[in-house]
Protein backbone atom coordinates (compact mmCIF):
# COMPACT_ATOMS: atom_id res chain seq x y z
CA UNK A 1 0.00 0.00 0.00
CA UNK A 2 1.83 3.45 -1.28
CA UNK A 3 1.96 6.40 1.72
CA UNK A 4 -0.91 8.33 -0.09
CA UNK A 5 -3.63 5.33 -0.25
CA UNK A 6 -2.66 5.03 3.60
CA UNK A 7 -3.34 8.63 4.02
CA UNK A 8 -6.74 8.52 2.34
CA UNK A 9 -7.39 5.43 4.56
CA UNK A 10 -6.58 7.89 7.85
CA UNK A 11 -8.53 10.46 6.81
CA UNK A 12 -11.70 8.69 5.59
CA UNK A 13 -11.72 7.03 8.98
CA UNK A 14 -11.73 10.51 11.11
CA UNK A 15 -13.60 12.32 8.39
CA UNK A 16 -17.16 11.17 7.17
CA UNK A 17 -19.39 12.89 4.25
CA UNK A 18 -19.46 12.32 0.59
CA UNK A 19 -18.09 15.27 -0.64
CA UNK A 20 -14.49 15.42 1.23
CA UNK A 21 -12.55 16.94 -1.44
CA UNK A 22 -14.88 20.30 -0.47
CA UNK A 23 -14.96 20.32 2.86
CA UNK A 24 -11.14 20.07 2.84
CA UNK A 25 -10.94 23.55 0.54
CA UNK A 26 -13.49 24.95 2.81
CA UNK A 27 -11.19 25.26 5.70
CA UNK A 28 -8.63 26.01 3.52
CA UNK A 29 -10.63 29.33 1.98
CA UNK A 30 -12.13 29.80 5.85
CA UNK A 31 -8.73 29.69 7.24
CA UNK A 32 -7.91 32.67 4.51
CA UNK A 33 -10.62 35.12 5.29
CA UNK A 34 -9.58 34.71 8.98
CA UNK A 35 -5.86 35.54 8.58
CA UNK A 36 -7.19 38.21 6.37
CA UNK A 37 -9.58 39.66 8.93
CA UNK A 38 -6.34 39.29 11.98
CA UNK A 39 -4.13 41.37 9.41
CA UNK A 40 -6.46 44.12 9.35
CA UNK A 41 -7.50 44.44 12.74
CA UNK A 42 -3.81 44.06 13.43
CA UNK A 43 -3.32 47.02 11.60
CA UNK A 44 -5.66 49.10 14.05
CA UNK A 45 -4.03 48.42 17.05
CA UNK A 46 -1.92 51.02 18.03
CA UNK A 47 1.68 50.11 18.39
CA UNK A 48 2.53 52.02 21.67
CA UNK A 49 5.06 51.29 24.84
CA UNK A 50 1.95 50.02 27.09
CA UNK A 51 1.78 46.51 27.82
CA UNK A 52 -1.70 46.15 27.05
CA UNK A 53 -1.47 47.38 23.21
CA UNK A 54 1.79 45.27 22.99
CA UNK A 55 0.32 41.98 24.79
CA UNK A 56 -2.61 42.53 22.12
CA UNK A 57 -0.85 42.90 19.33
CA UNK A 58 1.50 39.59 20.17
CA UNK A 59 -1.65 37.63 20.93
CA UNK A 60 -2.97 38.57 17.88
CA UNK A 61 0.29 37.50 15.95
CA UNK A 62 0.38 34.46 17.78
CA UNK A 63 -3.25 33.22 15.83
CA UNK A 64 -2.17 34.32 12.49
CA UNK A 65 1.06 32.39 12.73
CA UNK A 66 -0.96 29.39 14.20
CA UNK A 67 -3.52 29.82 11.42
CA UNK A 68 -1.19 30.13 8.92
CA UNK A 69 0.04 26.78 9.93
CA UNK A 70 -3.52 25.72 10.22
CA UNK A 71 -3.81 26.43 6.29
CA UNK A 72 -0.36 24.95 5.48
CA UNK A 73 -1.30 21.37 6.73
CA UNK A 74 -4.96 21.27 5.44
CA UNK A 75 -2.96 22.60 1.42
CA UNK A 76 -0.58 19.81 2.51
CA UNK A 77 -3.25 17.32 3.33
CA UNK A 78 -5.30 18.29 0.13
CA UNK A 79 -2.40 18.13 -2.28
CA UNK A 80 -1.49 14.31 -0.64
CA UNK A 81 -4.99 13.38 -0.91
CA UNK A 82 -5.53 14.33 -4.05
CA UNK A 83 -2.86 12.02 -5.40
CA UNK A 84 -5.60 9.07 -5.27
CA UNK A 85 -8.52 8.47 -7.59
CA UNK A 86 -10.70 7.42 -4.86
CA UNK A 87 -10.51 10.88 -3.00
CA UNK A 88 -13.93 13.06 -4.04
Amino acid sequence: MKTHEKKLKSYKRNHKGSNLRDDEESKIKKEIQSIQKMMRKSKKIPITDDYESRDAYDELMTKIKKTKGNRKSHKTRLTELEKNDDFL
